[in-house]
C-alpha cells in the first residue's frame, strides 16, 4: 500500500469518527431537550393539580420544589 493510500484511509477514518461523534453529540442533546420538556410537562401539569384541588399534600408540593431545587 502506498503512502497516498494509506493517508487517504486514515483520513476517511478519521472523518467518519468526527461524523460519528457529532451524530451521538446531536442525540444527547435531543435527549435532553425531550427529558427537559417532559419535566416541564410534569411540572405544569402539578401546579394545575394544585390549583384545582386544595386538598393536594403539601408534601406533594415540596416535591416539585424538590425537583426544580436539585432534590433538596
Amino acid at each position: 500500500m502506498s503512502k497516498e493510500q494509506h493517508r487517504t484511509r486514515k483520513e476517511e477514518e478519521e472523518e467518519e469518527e468526527v461524523e460519528e461523534e457529532e451524530e451521538e453529540e446531536e442525540e444527547e442533546e435531543e435527549e435532553e431537550e425531550e427529558e427537559e420538556e417532559e419535566e416541564e410537562e410534569e411540572e405544569h401539569l402539578w401546579m394545575v393539580h394544585a390549583s384545582t384541588t386544595s386538598s393536594l399534600p403539601l408534601v406533594k408540593r415540596r416535591g416539585i420544589i424538590g425537583i426544580v431545587n436539585g432534590g433538596q
